[in-house]
């Protein structure tokens, strides 16, 4: 019987991040890519953040503490694997109106947003543009398999589906199996929630999303560009472009229809030919109320949640790592409005 402190479940960005924080608190682990005949929603995203709400212009809640956590994180992993996967690079909003270029001047006198607006406008095909500070994108599949390939060297990664009836409670310890103790069990598994027996009250509000790869050889930007899509540069002429929302439709296949919608939108914004040379699908497991869904499960000891990180996870995810590592080992509390609790059966 091999024992670990902890299993996760599930290898997109949040079981990614606690891998790191629990390798930091010398802690032993075992991670399960649990849906391993699919990419995970961290895989499929372009790996893009930015630290406002585009449409009112206000920053993401904790914005400077999860900013500085996030930079300090893939910094430390790009060290420790000897990659590069983190590229702070600017964002440039196109204005539509005058309307839009009044409301973005006000919003930057305002000290909660006007730190991450730069003061002087800029202009794109004779259109106006707002800059964006402190954003970027993040490699993920580069970050992805660096650290699978190292947490295999160290016997820590399984790559196989986890089966729920398989996890037994046994006095203060679960068993796995079998063949595995551990002390407590992160679920990480995202919209796969939805069939995981233990978790499954919670009600997500999960989104599809379609991103396709653009050459554009006449487009020449080395900043993200952002109207109702955004445009991101991937080197030799290359650019992701997306992405759309569709809450119905939640399924991982690539849609002819978004594709369509992408390119009508890409046409409406650059005068450039482009071909389309790639295109990827996934589900991004959003909560409904828009805040990350953390916490212990309403009866059952050692068994945690991590979910709900949506459209943000690489911005979020390694900050609210840290918040369930401490409240798991150390009972220290977290934010209420991440807590589970606000999903525990009534």
């Amino acid at each position: 019987m091999h024992k670990k402190e902890t299993i996760i479940v599930g290898a997109g960005i949040a079981g990614l991040s606690l891998a790191w924080e629990l390798f930091q608190r010398n802690k032993s682990f075992v991670i399960y890519n649990h849906q391993n005949n699919l990419p995970s929603a961290s895989l499929v995203a372009a790996g893009t953040w930015n630290p406002l709400n585009f449409k009112r212009l206000v920053p993401t809640w904790e914005i400077n503490l999860f900013l500085d956590t996030m930079e300090k994180f893939y910094a430390q992993m790009e060290t420790f694997l000897n990659i590069k996967c983190f590229y702070p690079i600017a964002v440039k909003k196109i204005l539509s109106n005058a309307e839009e270029v009044k409301f973005w001047n006000e919003m930057k006198s305002k000290p909660e947003s006007g730190g991450f607006i730069d003061e002087n406008f800029g202009e794109f095909n004779n259109e106006t543009t707002a800059t964006i500070k402190r954003t970027g994108k993040v490699d993920m599949h580069n970050l992805f398999l660096a650290f699978k390939n190292w947490l295999l060297q160290e016997n820590c990664w399984i790559e196989e589906a986890f089966d729920y009836d398989e996890l037994k409670a046994l006095d203060d310890v679960w068993r796995y199996k079998n063949i595995l103790e551990v002390n407590h069990v992160i679920f990480a598994d995202g919209v796969h929630v939805k069939n995981n027996p233990f978790f499954n009250f919670i009600d997500l509000k999960p989104a599809n999303g379609d991103v396709l790869t653009v050459k554009i050889p006449d487009l020449k930007i080395d900043y993200i560009l952002k109207k109702n899509i955004f445009i991101s540069p991937i080197g030799n002429d290359l650019y992701h472009v997306g992405a759309t929302y569709n809450w119905d439709n939640l399924v991982w296949e690539k849609s002819e229809e978004a594709r369509l919608f992408l390119e009508s939108k890409l046409k409406q914004i650059i005068p450039y030919d482009f071909e389309v040379v790639g295109q990827v699908a996934g589900v991004r497991p959003a909560s409904r109320d828009r805040r990350p869904i953390i916490g212990e499960h309403p009866t059952l000891k050692n068994l945690w949640c991590y979910n709900g990180l949506g459209a943000k996870g690489l911005l979020l995810a390694p900050q609210i790592s840290k918040w369930l590592l401490d409240k798991m080992f150390n009972n220290q509390n977290f934010p209420e409005d991440i807590d589970i609790k606000r999903y525990y059966p009534k």
